[in-house]
């Protein structure tokens, strides 16, 4: 998933450790304590939105060190993932199995029914990633060299303090302004590709499915 491109910054070493901002911290200080904050919180849930019209993905995910799941949309498929325990386990319609294997006789067999996968399968691990709150953050953290810039003091987020930074493409981070600096939304310039953070810490995770059948061929 090519999300936006925002966070490859190269980090100040100790700076953040998950703590509040502290007054004067630099982007780079800022995005590093995100970091870690982001990924030692338990859980939290994240909606959004990537790419144009034409090729748009949708999700709406509760994620954890360990798995969650929730609803994916890409172009002609519409997804219920769960991951647990190293197994990913997918409930989809006929027609969004057409669309991903391209085999009917295949689609017709498992449509609306709960199907299940090794994590490890190379068709299954991107959807295992998405629902990682490890795997999930280290996409915005590559670690690579985009100059990032951070507003001068606070801004409000959806009646919340935050530290704004961007990049030169106009691409928008928002990180909480108090209590740990959790990123609370991502906004790409043209406002396509957008993500919203919330629940940090006591997301919902779904159930594990019960009676589900091995996806042929895996």
């Amino acid at each position: 998933m090519s999300l936006v491109a925002l966070l490859a910054v190269p980090f100040a070493n100790g700076a953040g450790v998950g703590n509040a901002i502290a007054p004067g911290e630099t982007a780079a200080q800022v995005v590093a304590g995100s970091e870690t904050a982001m990924k030692d919180v338990k859980s939290f849930h994240v909606v959004g939105k990537v790419g144009s019209k034409s090729t748009a993905s949708s999700f709406s995910l509760s994620l954890s060190a360990n798995g969650g799941g929730g609803d994916i949309s890409v172009p002609g498929a519409t997804l219920r993932i769960v991951v647990a325990a190293g197994t990913v386990y997918i409930r989809a319609n006929e027609a969004s199995w057409l669309k991903l294997t391209g085999s009917k006789a295949t689609a017709q067999l498992v449509a609306n029914r709960w199907i299940k996968a090794p994590a490890s399968n190379a068709d299954f691990s991107n959807f295992a990633a998405l629902t990682i709150t490890t795997d999930f953050v280290a996409q915005f953290f590559p670690g690579a060299g985009t100059h990032i810039s951070k507003a001068p003091g606070t801004v409000t987020w959806r009646g919340e303090k935050a530290v704004l930074l961007t990049d030169p493409q106009g691409d928008r981070l928002y990180v909480a302004a108090t209590g740990a600096p959790y990123i609370l939304s991502v906004e790409g310039k043209s406002s396509q590709d957008s993500l919203t953070f919330s629940d940090f810490g006591d997301a919902h995770l779904p159930a594990v499915p019960t009676n589900a059948i091995s996806l042929p061929g895996t």
